[in-house]
């Protein structure tokens, strides 16, 4: 799992199986210009960002691979942001990372609560309880503590 480059330079996101490299981005929601998976737990879900062609926005997303099918969904940015990247995924499927804000970038946390498939209001919380303009979580343990950087 992670990224590689084609001749344009822009990374693309794949899982690598004993049978070889699969690419990711024909799982990701509309057309994709770069990607990079960044976590993967034993459940099969993985985790990590995407820039769409069509707003050129980049977001974080939980996707779920099984043999040479997959499906995905974007975890939207906190209020007020345009962006944000996934950094890590635990077994519970909480996904953590960073997303821009109207003033500078937060770690936050997301979890399909529902299980629905879909990021709904109320999943998504904003982590940066010490009121800092920029703070990232890398990752995050199956107990839900996530170490942050700011």
């Amino acid at each position: 799992m992670g990224y590689f480059s084609v001749k344009n330079g822009n990374p693309h996101a794949f899982l690598y199986r004993p049978s070889g490299p699969v690419a990711l981005e024909p799982f990701l929601a509309g057309f994709t210009l770069e990607s990079s998976a960044q976590g993967i737990n034993d459940n099969g879900q993985i985790t990590g960002w995407h820039e769409s062609q069509s707003s050129f926005t980049y977001r974080a997303f939980l996707m779920v691979v099984s043999g040479n099918a997959g499906s995905s969904f974007d975890i939207d940015p906190l209020p007020g942001g345009s962006d944000n990247y996934a950094f890590g995924l635990n077994g519970a499927g909480q996904v953590v990372g960073q997303s821009g804000v109207a003033r500078g970038a937060h770690a936050f946390a997301f979890q399909d609560l529902n299980g629905n498939g879909a990021c709904d209001p109320g999943e998504t919380h904003d982590l940066d309880t010490l009121g800092t303009q920029s703070s990232a979580a890398l990752a995050v343990n199956d107990a839900g503590t996530a170490p942050s950087t700011r």
